[in-house]
């Protein structure tokens, strides 16, 4: 799983600025507001699907934990670190291509074989080269991932699988088949679970890190084959490959190389030092805190889905008042909320690990601990994010990700041989905040807005989790409580939140039942005062 500001760098094909002036020059740029009626059922269906798809990779992660203990699941976490490397190294940057122009293919002409099979050369030279790479590097493979090494079969397959299985959705996804598109990979996890549960139940005494892997690797032939197999005749034709489309393929694609490999060293590089000085056990217990982490992280991440496309329009219809209150006052409130769900998260989730994990995983918990302080300043680097997307300044997105990388190494290198787990948690917390930081800066510095809120917001957050993390257990709640109180005492005296505020769904013909509830939720938390007119008019 990527990790969660990643898809804001290279996933972000549907921001056509060219298209943009094109549609403004005609007279034919879309209405925000119906845009985004048309959005909901989709984006439902896709938040129904991440969540899916986050419950099975849970449920995956602790058959797989239980079945294999620490040293044993740090082992298949080894062999995933080495399949990513090639996947999102040396095939991921070129998806994004695919997306940009054959879906500008199909909408002009109906059809975007040409640009299909064109770039299927490119991703098949891509695929061999990285094949070739791991055959190369056999022999420094199974020496970081250890005894129980699996074949290098295994290692080609797994990673030729992966690329197919991202190509069929990339390709569905082109077609504007979203629901399939999202369904895909849960119905692969799925599988996956069936599979291990299965032989846990027939022979438990077979179940080695090869075996899981095996498992991985049959899951994924299905999805691959399922997903390639929905793919509609129309953008397969005409069968042929133009060299001019190929050159401008990759043209487009390789500046994407930098972020691709920026994200696989923020999510990887703390496995790489924890290997190399704690051990296979430390792997497995740190990579389940991290994907606990990673898992809460795709909660905000799915609203890019939502919100991108609403801020392009904004900007392309000169409505850049609502673009400022956006900035000034949607992100700080998210902050606000997202903080107090954490804050609640943070005194429940001790128990969780060993209940869930087993009691081998209980060191879990200690780092998930620390991880939660990097997810309050996620509203800052998913919205603010989205928001330089909409501005037509990707760069900057993609330097705050080498960034992250950058401190990331930096701090594993200082951090990591003096304190293990808690020092590759350390490192990521403080990796976030400085991104979060550059991000709200360069937001700032390209749409000036009035104040730091989401800023002062997310630091408060974390620093209430991170004395939640260090103190004794004991002082958990009470440390909550006060945080808690503390942020919407400051909410409410610096005026974050007012009724004017609920005119922007005016904007957003979303469903009536979610008008509701926004207006509900906002009244019981920061309404500050009697107005229940308002309120019933909105239901």
């Amino acid at each position: 799983m990527a990790h969660p500001t990643t898809a804001l760098v290279i996933d972000s094909p549907a921001m056509q600025p060219r298209a943009r002036r094109q549609a403004r020059a005609a007279g034919t740029a879309f209405d925000s507001a119906a845009s985004v009626e048309s959005l909901w059922g989709d984006y439902l269906s896709l938040v129904a699907a991440q969540a899916a798809f986050a419950v099975s990779t849970l449920a995956g992660l602790a058959l797989c934990a239980r079945l294999l203990g620490p040293a044993g699941y740090g082992t298949v976490v080894l062999f995933m670190m080495v399949v990513q490397l090639c996947f999102i190294g040396g095939t991921k940057w070129c998806f994004p291509a695919v997306m940009r122009f054959a879906r500008e293919a199909l909408v002009l002409a109906g059809r975007a074989g040409e640009v299909v099979w064109s770039w299927s050369l490119l991703f098949l030279v891509a695929v061999i080269a990285c094949s070739l790479g791991l055959l190369a590097a056999s022999r420094g493979v199974r020496t970081l991932v250890g005894s129980d090494n699996p074949p290098v079969g295994l290692y080609l397959a797994v990673f030729v699988l992966t690329a197919l299985s991202m190509a069929g959705v990339q390709l569905l996804q082109t077609q504007g088949r979203m629901k399939t598109a999202a369904w895909a990979p849960v119905a692969g996890k799925c599988l996956l679970i069936l599979l291990l549960a299965g032989l846990a139940f027939a022979s438990p005494w077979t179940m080695t890190p090869t075996t899981v892997v095996a498992c991985v690797a049959a899951a994924l032939t299905v999805q691959s084959v399922l997903s390639l197999a929905a793919v509609n005749p129309p953008l397969l034709r005409p069968v042929t490959v133009d060299w001019n489309v190929l050159r401008r393929l990759a043209r487009y694609s390789l500046p994407l190389w930098a972020a691709c490999v920026a994200g696989y060293l923020c999510e990887w590089v703390d496995l790489y030092f924890l290997r190399a000085f704690r051990g296979h056990a430390d792997v497995g217990i740190y990579q389940i805190a991290y994907q606990v982490f990673l898992f809460l992280a795709g909660a905000l991440a799915g609203l890019y889905t939502l919100l991108f496309p609403v801020l392009t329009a904004w900007v392309a219809e000169g409505h850049q008042e609502r673009v400022h209150r956006y900035a000034d006052r949607f992100i700080p409130q998210v902050s606000v909320l997202w903080g107090l769900l954490l804050l609640l998260l943070g005194g429940m989730q001790r128990p969780g690990f060993s209940l869930v994990f087993g009691a081998a995983f209980t060191g879990s918990q200690h780092a998930f601990a620390l991880l939660l302080a990097g997810l309050a300043f996620q509203p800052i680097l998913v919205l603010y994010g989205t928001l330089l997307l909409s501005q037509d300044r990707p760069r900057e997105n993609a330097r705050v990700m080498l960034m992250m990388a950058a401190l990331n190494v930096l701090g594993d290198i200082v951090l990591v041989p003096r304190w293990g787990m808690a020092g590759a948690a350390l490192s990521t917390v403080t990796s976030l905040a400085v991104a979060a930081l550059l991000c709200w800066r360069w937001s700032h510095r390209r749409l000036p807005f009035k104040r730091p809120a989401a800023v002062i917001a997310s630091s408060l957050v974390a620093g209430a989790l991170l004395a939640m993390a260090l103190l004794d257990s004991r002082l958990t709640w009470l440390v909550v409580a006060g945080s808690a109180a503390v942020l919407v005492w400051w909410a409410r005296a610096a005026r974050l939140f007012s009724k004017a505020d609920l005119s922007m769904l005016d904007y957003v013909r979303c469903p009536p039942w979610a008008k509701s509830l926004l207006a509900k939720v906002y009244a019981v938390f920061f309404a500050p005062g009697p107005w229940r007119a308002t309120l019933s008019s909105l239901k």
